[in-house]
């Protein structure tokens, strides 16, 4: 699992901003404030061929944790890094509220 943390230097944060930076589908990236992309998108296209190729998207220079929920997240920025229980309080707020809904819900 991961988390995409690379900010544009103009417009911060934007979804699907990752699949723009791994695909290199940033047309004029330098006059967008894209000039520091490419070492994330280098990183982030090696993990995933290698995910592709062998099942696994850890890399020498980087250790990708297996999934398991509430554990470990490699955060995708200019130095990816693998951080723990990423977002606890939010998935423990959401846990709560699906279950009173499953419950009202019958289920």
């Amino acid at each position: 699992m991961y988390l995409f943390e690379w900010e544009s230097p103009f417009i911060g944060a934007a979804h699907a901003l990752d699949v723009m930076v791994f695909g290199n589908g940033l047309p004029f990236a330098v006059l967008a404030g894209f000039s520091e992309y490419q070492q994330t998108a280098d990183f982030m296209r090696k993990a995933w061929v290698r995910f592709a190729h062998e099942g696994s998207p850890t890399l020498p220079a980087h250790s990708w944790p297996a999934y398991m929920p509430l554990m470990k997240t490699m955060s995708i920025n200019q130095t990816p890094t693998v951080i723990q229980q990423a977002f606890q309080p939010e998935f423990a707020l959401f846990e709560k509220v699906m279950a009173a809904n499953w419950k009202a819900a019958g289920l």
